[in-house]
């Protein structure tokens, strides 16, 4: 017996247990996969744009690890995943986590106009993109080798139904450890621990493998990658830096804690001072830093006292001062906005913010949040608007700018939803007669984000039937900086007066203030709506840097997985490609579309992937029962009449009011994921010829998954909408149809 064959015979004899291994392993594979998404957006600025990419790299490693169906392969996981640790940790450290990418269709607070400096930049995005996605790619295609394995160990639709079983257990443990707020770097530990006892248990471990795995733990561990003032939460990096000025700064020689400033997936995100106004010494007016944090807390007055200094009647009168008692403030954040509320003697405050980890900031550093008349809610802005019909005298949506996408895969920002014409009409309706609302919204002022704010103003002026008071504080030497947006009756009836800015003194701008600006008559932006919610997509077309990048990794996968591609060639090639891209599309647009009803939260998400799986696992069984309950002609029919019936459903959670709203719910969701049920009913035809030959069977799923690949650059950031996916997906399928009849 040669040393290869005693080698193989060795590992039969311990491989003893496939199914058990194709649960360990798919669990581990759809673990690592959400892990690796959540980490690398999270992590770099880079991935608000390629929010898809992670899980483009880790589909196609799966994919083509299953076909080859190698264990030799799978012995190479620990020095996949040590890569991937010590490329991440590294390059995070480094600062390339802070990079964007120059997009042409995606706002971005500064923008390249140079071609030359454009063309650069798009080339090392690139190439610190590719370098990112190397790991994942490895570490799937690795894993992917154990999953073919099993599969080739077991009869087919056994063992799919076994690698669902194990993914849908993989989804809720990672669901689970995010709700926890577990970071990525103890996720990985997870990761090392389950990947250990898999080798040990069916492989077999050499001492190597244990050095790499080792290796990788305390890499990922140690403390220069887990910043103190770092945590993690189902939504964001978070990033607290606690803010004081040294006694010999302050005029009183004490130390002054004044508050924190939180960044979120490596950007500004928000901040929160105890006391806006300081008074330093001579020695702190000296100092550039001191004299700048005075100015950016005056700022930070102004803007929160703003939403209570306009005038109903004469601007300038005291007695006259519009004064909400109750409010609504929808993106409470850490509690700036409930802080001034309470200064300003409001009686009632019903505060929703999305985040439990900004929640609990909030009950660490803002006394106010214990004040008896506020009231904390965790909730979608959405969603608790349409759970209830209580009347404010202000509702405040508070700088609802998020940095975070609300599902893996997603191009859906959590906050998209809530800048669209149906919220504002949710806002107005539960306006008072004489109420107001507030927008407030971060962006660059003078010029640079004029289409942006054109787009909030003339949503707001669809909804209304007028023009909304718009401020900035553009003109001022100091500024946030920011706009406002106010509208309500009062505005209407041309009541509501706002106060000037001081006159500048000296030939100088004002120093620090909010001034109405006077908008043209005919502002050019797009009314923004539920189907096309996507405030920050500059345009609805060709983004070239991004196609540039989308071109890059497709010519890598193409060359990578080229055996594969051009190898054996089966007559259900092309079904299975189409097949793979109409799944993936389909729950893109499920996540798009069910986050209207239960709120762009990580719950939605886990909820859609984890009621996909189902579908999946359902429909398999079904077809061990009863395999021929209806021809493939009925299934297709039955297909295509959900496609469309998903296509027509509504998409509002207000929508169906004359019936239940809980059971409407109930209906979109099952009419959304219908589709996937009936999909993977058809599989069994794309399947029948590899029910001897398993190897094939393998071969098929990366067919599939070079379909997903392009289901998921078809689910374009500037295109995508809550029904685009059902269209596209209807399209394929009509495709594969007309192919599987050929």
């Amino acid at each position: 017996m040669t040393e290869t064959e005693s080698k193989t015979a060795g590992e039969e004899l311990k491989f003893n247990q496939p199914g058990l291994a194709l649960f360990g392993a798919s669990f581990l594979s759809l673990f690592l996969e959400l892990l690796l998404i959540r980490w690398l957006s999270s992590d770099f600025v880079l991935f608000g744009v390629f929010k898809t990419f992670p899980l483009v790299a880790c589909f196609v490693g799966l994919g083509t690890g299953v076909a080859k169906a190698d264990l030799k392969f799978f012995r190479l996981t620990p020095f996949a995943l040590l890569v991937t640790v010590v490329t991440i940790c590294l390059t995070s450290f480094a600062g390339y986590g802070y990079l964007a990418f120059p997009s042409l269709a995606l706002y971005q607070w500064n923008e390249l106009t140079n071609s030359m400096t454009l063309a650069l930049e798009v080339l090392k995005m690139s190439l610190l993109l590719v370098l990112l996605l190397m790991g994942p790619f490895a570490s799937m295609f690795c894993i992917g080798n154990l999953i073919g394995h099993c599969f080739n160990k077991s009869t087919a639709l056994r063992a799919y139904c076994i690698d669902i079983a194990g993914a849908i257990t993989g989804s809720i443990t990672f669901a689970l450890l995010s709700f926890l707020s577990f970071s990525p770097n103890l996720e990985i530990g997870f990761v090392i621990a389950l990947m250990l006892a898999i080798t040990v248990r069916f492989i077999g471990l050499t001492a190597s493998g244990a050095t790499i795995m080792t290796l990788a733990a305390v890499a990922v561990m140690l403390p220069i990658f887990n910043p103190p003032g770092t945590s993690w939460s189902p939504y964001y990096r978070l990033d607290v830096q606690e803010i004081s000025l040294m006694p010999q700064l302050t005029k009183s020689g004490k130390k002054e804690d004044l508050g924190i400033i939180l960044n979120t997936n490596r950007g500004f995100s928000q901040s929160f001072t105890n006391n806006n106004v300081v008074e330093l010494s001579p020695e702190g007016e000296k100092v550039e830093a001191a004299r700048f944090l005075k100015n950016f807390l005056l700022v930070r007055k102004k803007y929160y006292e703003l939403p209570y200094s306009f005038h109903l009647g004469d601007a300038g009168r005291k007695d006259n001062l519009f004064k909400p008692k109750e409010i609504l403030i929808l993106g409470a954040g850490s509690g700036s906005d409930v802080a001034e509320a309470v200064r300003q003697g409001v009686n009632h405050i019903d505060a929703v913010e999305i985040d439990q980890s900004v929640i609990g900031l909030a009950k660490k550093y803002n006394q106010s949040y214990f004040a008896p008349q506020v009231k904390y809610h965790l909730d979608d802005g959405r969603r608790f608007m349409a759970g209830g019909d209580k009347k404010y005298d202000m509702v405040v949506l508070a700088c609802l700018d998020s940095r975070a996408v609300s599902g893996s895969g997603s191009s859906l920002r959590t906050d998209c939803y809530i800048h669209t014409r149906e919220s504002y009409q949710d806002c107005i309706r539960h306006l008072k007669p004489d109420g107001i609302m507030v927008l407030s919204f971060g962006a660059s002022v003078g010029g640079s984000s004029n289409w942006l704010r054109n787009r909030i103003y003339k949503t707001l002026e669809d909804v209304t039937g007028y023009p909304p008071i718009v401020m900035s504080d553009e003109n001022a030497k100091f500024n946030w900086p920011a706009y406002f947006f106010v509208t309500g009756k009062p505005v209407k009836d041309g009541l509501l007066q706002v106060e000037p800015l001081p006159p500048p003194t000296a030939g100088e701008k004002s120093e620090i203030g909010f001034a109405k600006i006077d908008m043209p008559k005919d502002v050019d932006g797009v009314v923004l709506g539920d189907d096309w919610p996507f405030l920050y997509v500059k345009d609805k077309a060709l983004d070239l840097p991004y196609l540039f990048v989308l071109f890059l990794i497709s010519a890598i996968t193409i060359y990578v997985g080229r055996g594969l591609i051009f190898g054996t060639k089966t007559s259900t090639d092309l079904q299975l490609f189409f097949m793979g891209a109409a799944f993936i599309l389909l729950e893109l647009q499920a996540i798009s579309r069910l986050a209207l009803i239960y709120g762009a939260t990580w719950v939605t998400s886990s909820v859609v992937i984890n009621g996909v799986l189902l579908m999946i696992l359902l429909a398999n069984y079904m077809i061990i029962k009863r395999p021929h309950l209806l021809s493939q002609k009925a299934q297709y029919l039955a297909l295509f009449a959900s496609l469309l019936l998903s296509y027509l459903a509504p998409v509002g959670y207000r929508q169906l009011t004359s019936v239940n709203p809980d059971l409407a719910a109930c209906a979109i969701t099952i009419v959304t994921l219908a589709p996937i049920f009936l999909g993977r009913s058809n599989f069994r035809y794309g399947f029948q010829r590899c029910r001897e030959t398993l190897s094939l069977f393998c071969l098929q799923s990366s067919r599939q998954c070079a379909g997903r690949f392009i289901g998921i650059s078809l689910y374009l950031p500037w295109y995508q909408q809550p029904t685009s996916g059902s269209s596209l997906a209807l399209c394929l399928q009509l495709l594969l149809y007309a192919q599987s009849k050929a």
